[in-house]
């Protein structure tokens, strides 16, 4: 499994409008190479950004099948953004960054 995102070298104020830190969770499968591209992708996006204004938690759908079921994702890779409300999902590979950004209420300037 790859490494999650090392906390930026800046530490600039979370670019949300609450004080609740972003909650992500990836699905993923396995090593495949959708899955790969979507982990690094969101590292990417994710790594100027202060530590404690987000939680990332790359979960392997094909270990545990229930849970993803559970959480309503049916394909992989798919990202589901738990808070701040409202919750979405984006599937694929996440390359579009300007539409995961916004999706997640990241302005550009901060990521």
């Amino acid at each position: 499994m790859p490494d999650l995102p090392q906390p930026a070298a800046r530490q600039a104020p979370c670019p949300f409008s609450t004080a609740a830190p972003l909650v992500l969770k990836l699905y993923i499968a396995d090593n495949s190479l959708v899955s790969l591209l979507a982990i690094g992708n969101l590292t990417e996006l994710l790594r100027p950004l202060p530590a404690d204004c987000y939680r990332l938690e790359i979960i392997d759908g094909l270990d545990d099948p229930a849970r993803a079921i559970r959480d309503g994702v049916l394909v992989t890779p798919t990202l589901l953004k738990i808070s701040p409300a409202p919750p979405l999902s984006l599937l694929g590979n996440l390359a579009d960054r300007q539409h995961v950004l916004r999706v997640l209420g990241i302005t550009e300037e901060a990521a």
